[in-house]
């Protein structure tokens, strides 16, 4: 019985055992020194990161020890054993399973058989909180005691129930005194000027009085106890009481103001004259008189407050044309001043004709001899001018810092002292940190004459320091003076590359554009700036000029005298200057031919050139000749005429007037044949500049997709220069900012390659089940529906013969724009709904030929919605009605949708109202023809 009462104890302290090892969150383990094992509970194990190891080598201990605290605990353990001790704790660092030291207060408990140690079984406790908070405490203490002492402020204690005072060596000084560190309160009255003595008592009683909240702080004078000098103390103090509300310790700081006290008086000896020669340059005064209130200003201070010159004006008119932006500057400034007794701060005013301007504000409090202010007087100084210069200055360092080109300074001698963002980049240098010991010509892969002349320009070829490679810049060199003194060179080197390749792909493209128009049937000329230049023309206008390439470079009146006197002149010119294009039918132009001025007919059209300013820069001129199809037409006029007025008196002659129509209907037909080969030759034309299109939109999706690895590189080691420790805060902010505006501008490009791949349209077409898509998409979105709290009702989708990416980005920005603009405090209510369509039942031309089926899909919310005016702006590239901080975005999904729904041979419908919501409905057939 007694065995089996055994075990059962036994099994019961084993249970209550793992119970208690569950319930703490302590680090248990059990050293068996004889086989040298260790064993750690799960709580351990799981700490160091080796759940499935319960038993190891206790060296595996040692080597988690910090090294430089083994040798320590090592022989404390060894010492506490051959002394026969059993009790054993200390605290030192200790390898988590994370790589990570923590440190650890660590007891242990030893059993001894025979005099032998057996085992140690011990308890572990993470205490890396109290003691990096101990450590942080110290830090603060000693950052305390500097800045005391930086600021010449002593500390002081008062014990009420000894009236004993305990002082540094600071407020020692303050009293001219040298001796012991506890003092008697009466010794210390005994220093205070005697006009002083019964102000310092009454403070001093009432701040130990409980009901005034114990708080301390007065100016009075002392009489050194050994130096005789006088002082002005600035004393400030706090009482502390028990629960009977008796002040225990009261204790405080003590600051030297004795020459400010000083410079406060002969300033108040100088004020009125001062005041008067300050009126007199322009610059405004002020006076406060704090017992009453009263306030006065000049009327120069008025106006440089207000911007009428009135002396009308009262201290909260000041504070009403405060900008509001800069009243926190103001109230800082005032606080300060209450501590100090001098103000000054700048800030800006709005005029009363809304106009605004800055102010210099300084001024100064006069104290009466218990240092509590009586007036406040000080000066209004106009800074507008050197406010926008600094503004302006600020403006320019930016500019040279953050510019594109690169922006280089040097000494007299060549060194390199200064170089901008965009230099380090580009010469291979460290963008933070000093510049290294380098000549500027080093950086140039010749000796170019860059310091021969005072101004020097050319191509040079930039050497990167790092990896010598080369890259093509134009340079301009010039010497910096000040006040007619040299003081070193200044350059601006503009990289070649981005320019270079542009020049090579405008010179493919203005190939292409020469080689259509060169080899193009119908007549073009292009002519060039006001004077209407010809630059461009092709064999069928000089053709039709009967002129040949000698007019080339002349002037439009030059190259075509016999235009003088016709409109066609006037037309370009007004075309150059308006920028509107000008289009004729059936217009009659005279021209020379065969030496004759004959008359012609043209259908031609002056259209201007553009470049990527707006700027007009040349008309292209093309026609079409019409001489014969219009002759026919005087012909077929006049023999109809004929016709009329021989009806009834020449009947007999009908026959031959017949056969006259007949061959001019010929001549027509004949004149028509020309036209339908004219036709053909300008859809020939037109293939060729599709193709060129193509071209062009191949290289803007390769263009977009090559940026991404510079990107990809520059986000990196942003990010890697971010997280390194040292890094100072205002570096770390604007690198936050760099990581920030590279990842908006992955999702730009990112953006932008979805849409250029929806321009090549090159994908084939299946059977997509538009259901399946939703499903996907919403389980996409499921954090956010789930975060909104959004309710999303659907109906199911139909399957249609589409493209199954595009239709997957279709959903995808749809349901992004009904979860993304959604109102502040109310539910996302999101709806998406079909309906069949018949033809009959569509509008939209033109319509899908062979396709009866359509559907009409549409997404609707109860978000912010907008103003339907703005219906088409919302489906254009890169086009926000909201600023990006508010609602995140590229402004390029909705675009997407359209460009999608187009592919598709369908069109987006969009209704909205502000306030209320969005409906946006893609209408799409069932079938397709073809690849889309």
């Amino acid at each position: 019985m007694s065995e089996r009462l055994n075990e059962w104890e036994g099994q019961a302290a084993l249970e209550r055992y793992e119970l208690l090892e569950k319930a703490t969150c302590d680090l248990i383990w059990d050293w068996n020194i004889q086989n040298n094992t260790l064993w750690w509970n799960d709580h351990f194990r799981k700490w160091l990161g080796n759940p499935e190891e319960t038993f190891a080598d206790a060296d595996s201990w040692k080597q988690r020890v910090h090294p430089a605290d083994l040798p320590r605990v090592m022989q404390e353990v060894d010492s506490l054993l051959e002394r026969g001790g059993s009790h054993w704790c200390g605290e030192y660092r200790f390898l988590r399973g994370d790589g990570a030291y923590a440190y650890v207060y660590d007891r242990g408990y030893v059993q001894y058989k025979d005099g032998k140690p057996l085992r140690i079984a011990g308890v572990m406790q993470d205490v890396t909180e109290r003691v990096r908070e101990e450590q942080l405490r110290n830090e603060a203490e000693k950052e305390r005691s500097f800045a005391l002492d930086a600021a010449e402020i002593g500390t002081w204690v008062l014990y009420p129930l000894t009236s004993q005072v305990k002082w540094d060596e600071r407020c020692k000084q303050l009293y001219g005194f040298s001796k012991a560190d506890f003092v008697s309160f009466d010794l210390v009255l005994k220093y205070i000027h005697k006009e002083d003595v019964p102000l310092v008592s009454a403070a001093v009683a009432a701040a130990l009085d409980a009901q005034t909240g114990g708080v301390y702080d007065i100016r009075f004078r002392t009489i050194g106890a050994e130096d005789n000098r006088l002082r002005w103390l600035h004393c400030k103090g706090q009482a502390y009481f028990d629960e009977k509300g008796i002040a225990y310790r009261f204790a405080g700081t003590a600051q030297d103001i004795t020459a400010q006290v000083e410079e406060r008086r002969q300033a108040n000896k100088t004020e009125r004259i001062a005041r008067l020669a300050v009126d007199r340059t322009g610059v405004g005064t002020f006076f406060i008189d704090m017992n009453t209130g009263e306030d006065m200003y000049s009327p120069t201070g008025a106006r440089i407050i207000t911007g009428v010159e009135t002396a009308e004006i009262n201290r909260a008119t000041l504070i009403g044309h405060v900008h509001p932006e800069d009243r926190e500057i103001r109230r800082q400034a005032y606080e300060k001043a209450l501590e100090t007794g001098y103000l000054q701060y700048e800030a800006r005013f709005i005029w009363r004709d809304e106009s605004v301007h800055a102010a210099k504000i300084t001024g100064m409090y006069t104290f009466d001899s218990s240092g509590t202010p009586v007036d406040f007087s000080g000066l209004i100084q106009d800074i507008t001018p050197e406010m926008n210069a600094r503004q302006e200055q600020r403006k320019l360092l930016s500019l040279v810092e953050n510019s594109e080109n690169i922006k280089a300074v040097s000494d007299t001698k060549g060194h390199l002292v200064y170089l901008n963002r965009t230099g380090r980049r580009l010469a291979g240098i460290a963008e933070e940190g000093a510049l290294p010991v380098i000549q500027m010509q080093d950086l140039f892969t010749a000796n170019y004459p860059v310091f021969a002349e005072e101004a020097w320009s050319g191509r040079v070829q930039l050497k990167q320091v790092s990896t010598a490679a080369t890259i093509p810049c134009h340079a301009d060199v010039r010497k910096i003076f000040d006040n007619g003194t040299f003081i070193g060179y200044g350059a601006t080197l503009r990289d070649l590359r981005p320019e270079l390749e542009a020049r090579r792909v405008l010179e493919e493209s203005e190939r292409r554009f020469k080689d259509l128009v060169m080899s193009s049937p119908a007549p073009i000329g292009m002519y060039l700036g006001e004077e209407l230049r010809v630059t461009l023309v092709n064999q069928a206008i000089l053709n039709a000029w009967e002129k040949d390439a000698s007019v080339i470079g002349k002037t439009f009146a030059e190259a075509l005298p016999e235009m003088e006197g016709q409109p066609f002149e006037a037309i370009l010119k007004q075309v150059y200057r308006t920028g509107v294009a000008y289009e004729a039918r059936e217009e009659e132009v005279l021209l020379m031919r065969n030496g004759q001025l004959t008359s012609t007919w043209y259908n031609f059209s002056y259209t201007p050139l553009k470049n990527q300013q707006g700027e007009v820069y040349g008309v292209l001129n093309t026609a079409e000749e019409i001489t014969d199809v219009v002759k026919a037409k005087l012909v077929l006029a006049e023999a109809e005429i004929r016709l009329e007025q021989q009806v009834e008196e020449r009947t007999g002659e009908l026959q031959a007037t017949t056969e006259e129509l007949q061959a001019t209907t010929e001549e027509l037909q004949s004149t028509n044949e020309e036209l339908t080969t004219t036709n053909e030759e300008l859809n020939e034309a037109n293939m060729l500049l599709q193709r060129s299109n193509k071209e062009l939109e191949q290289y803007a999706f390769v263009a977009s997709h090559d940026l991404q690895e510079p990107l990809r590189k520059i986000r990196l080691y942003a990010g890697m220069v971010y997280n390194y420790k040292e890094m100072p805060d205002k570096a770390r902010e604007m690198l936050a900012k760099i990581i920030y505006s590279g990842e908006r501008m992955s999702v730009l490009i990112k953006d932008l390659l979805e849409f250029s791949r929806l321009l090549r349209n090159e994908k084939m077409i299946g059977m997509v089940d538009l259901d399946t898509v939703l499903q996907n998409v919403l389980s996409d979105f499921e954090v956010a529906i789930l975060d909104k709290n959004a309710d999303i009702q659907w109906d199911r989708l139909p399957a249609i013969e589409a493209e199954p990416l595009q239709m997957n980005q279709l959903v995808f920005n749809l349901i992004s724009n009904a979860l993304k603009f959604t109102r502040p405090g109310v539910l996302p209510q999101i709806a998406i709904r079909v309906q069949p369509l018949q033809v009959e039942e569509l509008e939209q031309e033109p319509l899908l030929k062979g396709v009866q089926q359509w559907y009409a899909i549409s997404v609707a919310d109860n978000g912010i919605g907008f103003d339907i005016r703005y219906s088409d702006q919302i489906f254009e590239v890169f086009k926000r009605l909201h600023t990006r901080d508010v609602y995140p975005g590229s402004g390029i999904g909705l675009a997407l949708c359209r460009k999608i729904v187009q592919n598709h041979n369908g069109w987006l419908q969009v209704q909205s109202q502000e306030g209320v919501g969005t409906i946006i409905t893609a209408i799409l057939p069932e079938r397709q023809q073809g690849t889309l």
